[in-house]
């Protein structure tokens, strides 16, 4: 988990390791996001954008037309490989543990 702030008019390159999801949330600003298709998507504040477990170079731009720094949190790991069943707010491998846990 990276905590990064880039100013106005910067962007900035990381590297996602082969076979490792990546998860962008930006918490303040706008982003123009790029990664292996190499088309640049925009991100406003709050919103989540997700890159494949191909690996390769994302690249984050401060898309602000004002002066603001970009404020986002950047997320790589592994994949859990497992099920995934939501209800509300409880996450669980099968709907039968989600039962249980109301």
């Amino acid at each position: 988990i990276m905590h990064v702030k880039i100013d106005p008019g910067a962007q900035w390159t990381v590297e996602a390791p082969l076979e490792q999801s990546a998860l962008v949330y930006v918490r303040k600003g706008s982003a123009f996001l790029r990664g292996l298709t190499g088309d640049k998507v925009l991100a406003k504040s709050q919103q989540t954008a997700t890159f494949g477990h191909n690996g390769g170079t994302i690249t984050i731009e401060n898309a602000s037309e004002k002066r603001d720094p970009l404020d986002l949190l950047l997320l790589m790991a592994l994949p859990l490989q497992e099920p995934a069943v939501q209800a509300g707010p409880i996450v669980m491998n099968s709907a039968a543990e989600v039962n249980d846990a109301y």
